[in-house]
Order: C-alpha cells, then sequence, then structure tokens
C-alpha cells in the first residue's frame, strides 16, 4: 500500500493545479467524481482562503495545537510555513483563527485533520459512524500504520488519515444498510457524514492563516476557477455533497473575475515603470515593497488568458497583452531566448539585494516562469498574431531591445529553444515546459471563435460546448458583433477573424442583436461551416486535431535544438 499520510500543509499554488487535473480528467473521462473533487477543492477556497475583497490566502500551516495535548504554559511555539520561500516574505504575517476557546498546547503536524475512531463513531452516532469509518478506512488501532512510508517517525500513532479504502456502495452492502445498492443515497448520506465531523472539528484550535496575498498563486486560481466554470457544465445531477457546495458552474467565473479584479485593484500600479506598469509580488494589509518576478506575470497572464477564453470579457485579454509586454521588458534574456526571475540588476526594477539572476528550469510544485510563458505566448500568437507596438500601452514600454517588439511565436520558440538541453536530457523535470513544445508541435492549433452578444444566453451555450471537450490544441476568440469597439479591437489584432464573422454576420437580414450566437472552427486556414449548435461543436472539438502544418515548424525547433 502506498502512503497515505500527506504533509498536512494547504498551499494556494498546489490547488489550483489540481483542480485544472481533476477537470481535465472529468472532461476526458465524464466521471462525476473528478467533478466532484474539482468542486470540492475550488469551494474549500471559497470557505477559507478567500479575503473580503476577493484575494486568496497563501496557506494553512501543517501544525496546529494538539488538543489532546493542552497546558497552562503562557504560550507556545509558532511553527512557520515551510514550503514558504523568501522572496514571498514581502509582507505576510501567520495569524490564527476560530476553533473555539483559545488553549495552550503541544503544536503537532495535522493535529487537526487525524481523528481517533472512537471520536469518529461519537459524532455520528451507531449507523453513519461504522459506514464512514469502513468507507475511509477509520480503524480502532489507527490507520496510519499500514505503510512503513505512511508514518516513518511514528507520530500518527493510534490517528487515522481518512482516505478512501472501499466505494460508499460496497461499504452500505457490507453493513447491511437500507440504502444499499443505491450509490448515490450512499453518496448523500457519506457527504452528510463528512459535514458533521467537519463541524465537530471546527471546535478544535485551527491552523494557522498564512494571510498574505501572492500574485503568482492568484493567477493560478483565476484559471482554475474560469475554467471550471465552463467544463463542469457537463457535470450531471449537481447536487449539494460536502465538501461540494453544488453551486451553479457560471458562480465560479464571478469568483475568477473577482479575484482577477482583486489583483488588478492592489497588485497592478498602471503608473509605474513610466506609465507602462508594474506588478508587486504581494499584499498583505497594502502591497509589498517587493516587485513582482517573472513568475508573477507569466502565472497572471496564463489565468487572464483563461479567463477570457471562458467569456470574462475582452479586458483580461487586453490586460494580457500588456502584462506580456512589461514581462519581456523586466525579464527577458536577449541573449539565449527565455525569461529570467528577476529584472536586470542594472535597471530602476531591481531589487539590490539580489545579485544574481536566475533563470528557472525545473517544474516543481511551481512551474518556472519560462515554462507558462511559453504556452502564453503560443496562445497570444494564435488569438492576436498583429502585436501591439509597446508604445500603444504608454511609458517606456519599447525600451527594451528585443522582446517588447518581437513576434508571440518568435519569443516562444526563442523560450523553448533556450531550455533544448533540459528537455532533450531532463524532460520529466520540465512538464510544463514539455507541453508548450507539445502545443508548438500542434500548430497552427485550432481557434475557435464564439460570435454572439456578450451576455446572450446562446453565447454561454456555445461556450460551454467549447469547453466541455479535452481539447488542450485550441485558442477561443469571443467576439461581440454587437459591440463596435469589440470589432474594431478585432480588426485591428486578428483581421481574418473579424473579417469572417462581419460577412456571415452581413449576410443575415435580422439585425445583428437577433443574429443567433455562432461558432466557426478553424485550423490550418480552413474553417468548419459555422454552426450555432452546441452539440456539433463539442463533436468537431472531441475529434483528432489533424497535424496540418506543423511539422515544417517543429523541424525548424528540432534545429535550434
Amino acid at each position: 500500500m502506498c502512503r497515505h499520510v500527506p504533509h498536512f500543509e494547504k498551499m494556494l499554488y498546489d490547488n489550483p493545479q489540481l483542480v485544472a487535473s481533476y477537470l481535465a480528467a472529468f472532461q476526458l473521462t465524464g466521471d462525476k467524481q473528478y467533478a466532484l473533487v474539482a468542486r470540492g477543492v475550488l469551494d474549500y477556497l471559497l470557505r477559507d482562503m478567500i479575503s473580503y475583497e476577493g484575494g486568496l490566502y497563501s496557506a494553512e500551516d501543517a501544525d496546529s495545537e494538539d488538543p489532546h495535548s493542552y497546558t497552562t504554559a503562557a504560550g507556545s511555539s509558532s511553527s512557520s510555513s515551510s514550503s514558504s520561500s523568501s522572496r514571498n516574505s514581502g509582507s505576510s504575517s501567520a495569524s490564527s483563527r476560530g476553533g473555539g476557546a483559545h488553549h495552550h498546547g503541544e503544536r503537532k503536524e495535522g493535529a487537526f485533520y487525524v481523528w481517533d475512531h472512537s471520536e469518529v463513531v461519537s459524532v455520528l452516532g451507531p449507523e453513519l459512524g461504522p459506514f464512514f469509518c469502513l468507507v475511509y478506512g477509520i480503524d480502532e488501532e489507527g490507520n496510519c500504520n499500514r505503510s512503513f512510508r505512511s508514518d516513518p517517525h511514528s507520530e500518527f500513532e493510534g490517528k487515522n488519515v481518512p482516505y478512501v479504502a472501499t466505494q460508499p456502495e460496497v461499504a452500505a452492502a457490507r453493513l447491511g444498510l437500507p440504502y444499499a445498492g443505491d450509490a448515490a443515497e450512499a453518496a448523500r448520506r457519506l457527504a452528510a457524514a463528512r459535514e458533521r465531523l467537519h463541524l465537530a472539528r471546527a471546535a478544535r484550535p485551527r491552523p494557522s492563516l498564512d494571510d498574505k496575498i501572492v500574485t503568482a498563486w492568484n493567477g493560478m486560481a483565476i484559471g482554475a476557477f474560469a475554467l471550471a466554470s465552463r467544463a463542469l457544465v457537463s457535470e450531471p445531477q449537481v447536487e449539494r455533497l460536502f465538501p461540494s457546495e453544488g453551486r451553479p458552474p457560471g458562480a465560479y467565473l464571478d469568483v475568477a473575475q473577482r479575484v482577477a479584479s482583486f489583483v488588478r485593484h492592489h497588485l497592478w500600479d498602471p503608473a509605474a515603470g513610466g506609465g507602462a506598469g508594474r506588478l508587486r509580488r504581494s499584499f498583505c494589509r497594502g502591497p509589498s515593497a517587493v516587485q513582482g518576478f517573472a513568475d508573477d506575470y507569466s502565472a497572471l497572464i496564463s489565468g487572464l488568458l483563461d479567463l477570457y477564453e471562458c467569456g470574462g470579457g475582452r479586458e483580461w485579454l487586453e490586460w494580457a497583452m500588456q502584462l506580456q509586454a512589461v514581462q519581456d521588458q523586466l525579464f527577458w534574456d536577449s541573449q539565449s531566448g527565455g525569461y529570467f526571475s528577476t529584472a536586470d540588476p542594472a535597471s530602476s526594477d531591481a531589487d539590490p539585494s539580489i545579485r544574481i539572476r536566475i533563470k528557472d528550469d525545473y517544474d516543481g510544485a511551481e512551474p518556472t516562469a519560462s515554462s507558462i510563458a511559453a504556452t502564453n505566448l503560443l496562445r497570444l500568437a494564435d488569438m492576436v498574431p498583429e502585436r501591439p507596438s509597446p508604445s500603444s500601452y504608454g511609458g517606456e514600454a519599447a525600451a527594451a531591445p528585443e522582446g517588447p517588439l518581437m513576434p508571440y511565436d518568435e519569443a516562444a520558440q526563442r523560450t523553448l529553444a533556450a531550455f533544448a538541453a533540459r528537455l532533450t536530457q531532463s524532460p520529466l523535470a520540465a512538464p510544463h515546459m514539455c507541453s508548450a513544445a507539445h502545443m508548438l508541435s500542434k500548430r497552427p492549433v485550432r481557434q475557435v471563435i464564439v460570435a454572439g452578444p456578450a451576455a446572450a444566453s446562446d453565447t454561454a451555450a456555445l461556450l460551454d460546448a467549447v469547453h466541455a471537450p479535452y481539447c488542450p490544441d485550441k485558442v477561443v476568440l469571443v467576439l461581440d458583433p454587437t459591440d463596435p469597439r469589440d470589432m474594431e479591437f478585432w480588426r485591428a489584432r486578428n483581421p481574418p477573424a473579424h473579417d469572417m464573422v462581419t460577412t456571415h454576420f452581413a449576410k443575415a437580414q435580422e439585425p445583428r442583436e437577433a443574429i443567433p450566437a455562432t461558432a466557426f472552427i478553424c485550423q490550418n486556414y480552413t474553417c468548419q461551416a459555422p454552426t450555432i449548435d452546441p452539440v456539433r461543436v463539442r463533436q468537431l472539438l472531441t475529434q483528432q486535431a489533424t497535424p496540418g502544418s506543423a511539422q515544417p515548424l517543429l523541424q525548424h525547433f528540432d534545429v535550434k535544438l
């Protein structure tokens, strides 16, 4: 049996990445359990990790006071988040929250989360107690000794860490419960048991909260909430099964917009950098003095592109383009390609305490700035191939020698080439970079255009269909033919998309407001017949993409390797 005892710290950067993985699994399989896990993670963030103004906190500590070891000591030592690096320390704090009366006891790893068998049965009673214990492997002697890897230091003797040991309907049958054979009812009873234990656990001292709001990690969360708002529309028979609250998927799009608005309002200074704008690294009762790092820009741009593609509005795409120009100015390596983590030491944006510029090449718990940026650049290249000059954003963004003026696709290829040795020798160390290389090999990717009034239900239905299947080799353009400003933007940035939509709507006899929203799916400069049918959209995007003209481009990349 593999280890099932985790490190109990909850980091914001882990959870959005997990949501993206579970959403992809749901899109590929249609298995409701994957959707339920994704919902549970997102609802946890909304329940315990979001600030009043909309930013998401960084972490909950692994340690907390053990309710079984209270003392009368005047205080207890506070453990710090071992995962937080020094560059996250701009203006952070760790605060204790809730959990009944304050006690002074020994702080232990996982004390807030582990259970005695007797506790579970006492809270849940004679029917739900044994049912929960059988499903989640809760034993009288504890379950942390089932593998030598689970508890190598014997920290959890006699304690239980719940994990799915038996499927609910199987457990109900073994116990002869009245809902044996009814998987849906067994799932409801199990959810009720989880909620009762959650309420009982609330009386324990909570782990400390790191209430710093980090730009990069909030960028990851923006993308996760946005993608969930569309992918989960396909979920059948949605109901509240704690910790999933059963929210309408559209509620997650509202959250993504709220988080993005927080970052723009509190962590973006549009006047800095001579008017080009600058990000701050973090916020804790005010923006930190630490300037944003390259990963703050990359992760936020990625989240904003997801938010735009899911129907959040063109404003997020335009901000992503502006952020990309600033990232290129501050961090681009004009000699070798790719992005340094910090600004040029000789520039006014440099932190004088940082003497060495690092260009990370390891996608660990957090992917590197260059890995995310490579995919961002490829997406932008197919969404807005007419890249605006940096001067259009104001300020002095044109000051950098190459980066800001380089076409998106060229910058992406140079970024991948910069990490060629890593990709060929240790690809497993750079999975996000491998994904970017795969996307490059698929170019030109499928371009999906959804044209319709922004607030119309048929536009939303087409967007739901676009994001229902797992289809990473695509970009999505959302055009509103009833909005002159929107159409003017696309006329300047993607003339073929603008012209195709304009021509199609010009042929109709009705006013543009009355024409149904329409989807156009194109690849290799060839488009399928326009359709207003969401089912047809799903069918087209579920089909395997044709190789098209990607091979010459891939060969060009291979030469650079």
